[in-house]
């Protein structure tokens, strides 16, 4: 019985916000968020101002835009542009039941709801016909390709090859360079191979 209440919840809030491939997707984006934190803080007025009713429908705004920000499913955010109509429409007909500083942030969080309207159905329209969180063919963002990185090990080893090498000469005990790729090869004479006139 529980996993059911639990698959519900991960699916409206996943550990991870959904990828978007199209520019309006980010935009949409970032309107839920801004609303989202704006909802947080008109649950605060409301909560030492307005009243406990409408304090309800802030946080209840607040989550389930959160929600919307990190899936960006379209039901969800219709559902919320129905609700917040709803609303916008109960606090016009209920406007003249306060009075005093109580009425001056009804009125505000009344033109907050407006303002939320406007910009979430604006977005949410381009969202749409750009193909939603996918987008259409010739909708989607330009990424730039992955830059392949060159290993730090196959460098050095290349390195190492060029440089020059030294063996032991098992013979007389002497070190003798390797050469190093197009350099010319040096003679090396033993003392005791050189003449009396030589130096």
């Amino acid at each position: 019985m529980m996993q059911f209440p639990q698959r519900v919840f991960f699916r409206l809030y996943p550990s991870q916000q959904k990828e978007t491939d199209t520019l309006e997707g980010d935009h949409l984006r970032t309107t839920v968020g801004v609303l989202c934190i704006l909802h947080s803080v008109f649950f605060l007025v409301s909560l030492t101002v307005i009243g406990f009713y409408s304090m309800l429908m802030e946080v209840a705004y607040a989550v389930w835009l959160y929600s919307c920000y990190l899936t960006l499913k379209e039901w969800q955010v219709v559902l919320y542009i129905i609700a917040l109509f709803f609303g916008f429409a109960h606090g016009i007909f209920n406007l003249f039941q306060f009075s005093d500083m109580r009425l001056l942030f009804y009125i505000i969080n009344l033109v907050y709801y407006g303002c939320a309207l406007f910009f979430i159905i604006k977005n949410y329209k381009d969202f749409r016909v750009t193909g939603g969180i996918h987008g259409a063919e010739g909708t989607q963002k330009v990424k730039a390709p992955k830059e392949v990185s060159s290993t730090k090990g196959g460098e050095k080893s290349s390195e190492k090859k060029k440089g020059k090498k030294t063996i032991d000469s098992k013979k007389e005990g002497l070190v003798v360079p390797l050469l190093e790729e197009g350099q010319k090869p040096q003679h090396l004479d033993n003392d005791n191979e050189k003449g009396p006139g030589r130096a």
